[in-house]
């Protein structure tokens, strides 16, 4: 979900996911499309009725797969791993390029090692508002 206060990192393209899991600990909202449902309701077998029971709410007309108070390790497996990462939703696959809030994006600076690791290479923290 795009805001107009949201913080938009340049990292050229260079992050490279090391599916630590550290994303999937932060404090963010992961919202769902109906073609996301779709998805990752086939992926693990499931109808779409009982997937959109069993791991779904909503938040103010959207779809919401995990927030801090809902579902917050989302797919996450004993071992950080994202159980969905095939098909894992497009708020996921732009992680670490959108962020709602500074205090976010600090959160995921402090927890994803590549992340930390970009903004050591590149010396800075390029933001685009």
């Amino acid at each position: 979900m795009n805001s107009d206060i949201g913080i938009q990192l340049d990292l050229n393209g260079s992050f490279k996911c090391q599916r630590c899991g550290a994303c999937c600990a932060t404090s963010g909202w992961v919202y769902v499309t109906a073609s996301e449902i779709t998805a990752i309701a086939a992926f693990l077998g499931l109808d779409q009725l009982t997937f959109t029971q069993q791991y779904l709410t909503h938040d103010r007309g959207w779809d919401l797969l995990s927030s801090p108070s809902f579902r917050p390790h989302c797919f996450l497996d004993s071992q950080n791993q994202c159980e969905i990462y095939p098909v894992r939703p497009q708020s996921c696959r732009t992680y670490p390029y959108q962020f709602s809030s500074m205090a976010e994006y600090r959160e995921a600076l402090k927890r994803c090692p590549e992340l930390q690791r970009l903004v050591r290479k590149t010396g800075r923290q390029k933001t685009k508002k």
